[in-house]
């Protein structure tokens, strides 16, 4: 019975188009991995470093009005070309979860400096969501921004 509802549970997962739910991705690419064979994967202020373009969140309207405020952590998957091609979320309160999903999609990396440039990478990004006044610890690709009718992305810092 529970490997039956085990096999259910991995079917429906495996068949699901959200992207996040396909976790780990097998997109074609190898991942870079360390000495004892591990994948590598960068903190966010490495992934913030080696990131070409990042788009920060849009802080909700509807947790803005709750007052809501906390992290969203998500490991993405990049590709060897850095593109964003897999992501899963870690932790997130529900009101924030899919601000988080959108922003993290849209963030684009340069290869990294030592590898193959066949290899992919691992990357845990951690978003910041206040309601209170501008939070000026945190860097700007990752603190979610008030929507405005011109929501612009951030050029990362070369």
């Amino acid at each position: 019975m529970s490997i039956l509802l085990f096999t259910l549970v991995i079917g429906l997962v495996l068949q699901s188009p959200d992207k996040e739910l396909c976790w780990p991705c097998h997109q074609g690419f190898q991942i870079k991995r360390d000495k004892q064979g591990r994948p590598v994967s960068l903190t966010t202020q490495q992934a913030i470093r080696q990131a070409v373009h990042c788009q920060p969140p849009t802080m909700p309207e509807l947790a803005r009005q709750a007052r809501l405020e906390g992290t969203v952590a998500v490991q993405i998957a990049v590709s060897p070309d850095g593109k964003v091609q897999c992501l899963r979320v870690v932790h997130a309160h529900p009101l924030l979860k899919q601000s988080a999903v959108d922003a993290a999609r849209q963030w684009t990396f340069r290869p990294l400096a030592d590898t193959n440039s066949n290899l992919g990478f691992l990357a845990h990004l951690v978003f910041y969501y206040s309601t209170g006044a501008r939070n000026t610890k945190h860097d700007k690709c990752v603190t979610a921004r008030w929507p405005t009718p011109d929501s612009s992305s951030v050029p990362a810092d070369p």
